[in-house]
Formats: structure tokens, C-alpha cells, sequence
């Protein structure tokens, strides 16, 4: 007999412990608004000028619209081309090229992404060859003088003989 009561008791503790167990049980819910974002490209601008100094992490632009030079960083990943877009050497870039640059503004800053460099528009002196001719004209004259002197010479000659 003890073994029946021993089953019937061992189901209630498992019921009494599995009632206990699902009253703890709690579900929070958590709900997450997100506001949208709003993000603005932001367009490369471009500035045209001559070049009038040029470092490693930046450069100076005079332009016509401006009236002080205006001063612009290189970034890292900065790119040389020609009018047609080929690409060009970075030795190219020297101060008084024609350059345009494309750049972003980031805060104070003008970061050139892309420098466009162009062709000179001041044509280059011809070479100018020049010829130094120089003439030497000597004239002799036979004049009075000459003769007169020989007469005299003649004279003098002759008096000696007498």
C-alpha cells in the first residue's frame, strides 16, 4: 500500500510545482519607434582658377569671382585629369596652371576630390631669330690732296738735285 500513495502524492507536488512555476512566468513587450533619418547628399561643387600654390594636402585657387585667393585640402584619394578626363601625372599640377576642382565642404573645410588641370591659355613666345649683319664700307679717295702731297714730294726731289 505505501507504494500507491507514494504515486498519487508524487503527482500532486509535480502538479503543485508546475502551477508555481507558470505564475512566474511574465511577457514584456517592448515596442521601438524609429524616426526616419533624414540624410542629404551632399553635391561636389566646382571652383575654375589659376593654381597659386600647390603642397601635398592642399592648395590655393585664385579666381576671378573671388577677391582673395581661396584655400582648399587634398583628399586622399584625389584625382588628376585633363580637360577630356584622362588622367595626368600629379607633377603636372604647378602654381600658375589653370586648374578646376571639385569639391565637398566639410565644416570650415573645401575637400578637392578631383583636379582638372587645363591646357595653358597663353600661347608661348615664338622663337625669334635674329641676324646681325654688320657692313664695313671704306672708301679711298684719290683727292686733290693726295696729289698736291706727291707734287710737293716732287719738288722737294728736285731741289735737292739742283
Amino acid at each position: 500500500m505505501k507504494s500507491n500513495l507514494l504515486i498519487p502524492g508524487a503527482a500532486a507536488i509535480l502538479l503543485m510545482c508546475s502551477l508555481h512555476a507558470g505564475a512566474q512566468t511574465t511577457v514584456r513587450e517592448t515596442t521601438t519607434t524609429t524616426q526616419p533619418v533624414e540624410t542629404t547628399a551632399v553635391q561636389p561643387v566646382e571652383a575654375a582658377g589659376t593654381l597659386t600654390e600647390f603642397a601635398p594636402d592642399g592648395m590655393v585657387i585664385r579666381t576671378q569671382e573671388a577677391a582673395a585667393p581661396i584655400r582648399y585640402s587634398i583628399s586622399k584619394s584625389v584625382v588628376y585629369v585633363d580637360e577630356a578626363g584622362n588622367p595626368v601625372a600629379r607633377e603636372v599640377v604647378k602654381t600658375g596652371v589653370p586648374v578646376t576642382v571639385r569639391y565637398v565642404k566639410e565644416g570650415d573645410r573645401m575637400i578637392v576630390s578631383r583636379v582638372i588641370v587645363h591646357q595653358s591659355t597663353a600661347a608661348a613666345p615664338a622663337a625669334v631669330t635674329t641676324e646681325k649683319t654688320t657692313t664695313t664700307t671704306t672708301t679711298t679717295t684719290e683727292g686733290r690732296r693726295d696729289r698736291d702731297h706727291d707734287k710737293d714730294k716732287d719738288r722737294h726731289h728736285d731741289k735737292d738735285k739742283d
